[in-house]
């Protein structure tokens, strides 16, 4: 009922895993998460900062040759040079968004201004992929994923998960097993585990080594850049000021999967929607105000992207 009290913890599915089948949604269905996957894979990059693997600043080309990435990057641009871990998490480093013919493109000076890249991400996962000489999707399992309890969760297909999979209601994006990772996009996860990492971005006290520190976590929802008075970006997460406090959030979509996550670390209220169909995008800003009521503009920003 809407303006009711909610319990400290609340989940639930609404309907169906796919239109065939008819079977219904439940707290362990697993989603494609699509650009919730960016937060994650931004806390490992965070805690390689931590053992000392990475530096904020320093150009990303300057540990790894940058011939070792073949994804359509312009080796000769030298602006590629120049590229930090900052510009990519805080999505200023100049890379697009997977325009058509253009993947890897350069288009302004690293660190000139905000456009929203996801190729940066990729670029990043080829740094980490040649630094820690794993994997990017077994690397995430045994940092990340695990260590947080998110043992339905995984950066490329797995067989064990097939059944609990939700198939896309139209046609953009049927479940396909996608075997190559992208540290930008190819997170398949569940809400109870998206919440769990939300859980630990809220986290108020330090933790063990296989956890970010409390020092990085309240970084990584520092603004590094502004889009304009209300909103920025972070380290990973969009950053938004409203009258009640300031909320960390990001926001997926890949056609039939759409997914939206909202959190604040001052007040530890948070929450994750996933969805399996393409109409999600237009009922997140609804949902969120029946449970964090009040002005939230990152849904001016991401509104004008569907």
């Amino acid at each position: 009922m809407p303006g009711a009290p909610l319990p400290e913890v609340w989940e639930r599915g609404f309907g169906v895993k796919s239109k065939e089948a008819r079977d219904p949604i439940e707290n362990d269905t697993i989603f494609r998460v699509a650009s919730l996957s960016k937060p994650i894979f931004a806390y490992a990059a965070l805690q390689l900062c931590e053992k000392g693997v990475l530096q904020l600043d320093t150009p990303l080309s300057e540990y790894f040759p940058i011939s070792y990435t073949e994804d359509g990057f312009d080796l000769n641009d030298p602006r590629l040079k120049l590229v930090t871990l900052r510009q990519v998490l805080s999505h200023s480093a100049g890379f697009g968004n997977w325009g058509k013919d253009e993947v890897g493109r350069i288009n302004f000076t690293p660190g000139e201004k905000f456009f929203y890249g996801g190729e940066g991400y990729l670029y990043l996962q080829r740094v980490i992929e040649y630094l820690t000489n794993t994997p990017p999707d077994e690397y995430m399992k045994l940092h990340v994923l695990l260590p947080l309890g998110m043992h339905s969760s995984s950066f490329t297909w797995n067989d064990h998960f097939a059944h609990r999979v939700a198939r896309g209601h139209g046609k953009r994006h049927r479940v396909s097993r996608w075997t190559e990772p992208n540290a930008a996009d190819s997170l398949c996860s569940t809400v109870p585990n998206m919440s769990m990492f939300l859980m630990d971005m809220m986290r108020p006290e330090e933790s063990d080594a296989n956890h970010l520190s409390k020092k990085k976590l309240d970084e990584m929802i520092s603004p590094q850049i502004s889009l304009n008075q209300t909103l920025s970006w972070g380290l990973g997460w969009g950053i938004e000021k409203t009258t009640q406090g300031e909320y960390f959030w990001q926001w997926g979509d890949l056609g039939d999967y759409t997914g939206f996550a909202l959190a604040s670390r001052a007040t530890c209220q948070g929450l994750v929607i996933l969805t399996n169909s393409e109409n999600g995008l237009h009922i997140f800003k609804r949902i969120v105000q029946e449970v964090i009521p009040g002005d939230h503009p990152c849904f001016g920003y991401f509104s004008s992207k569907v």
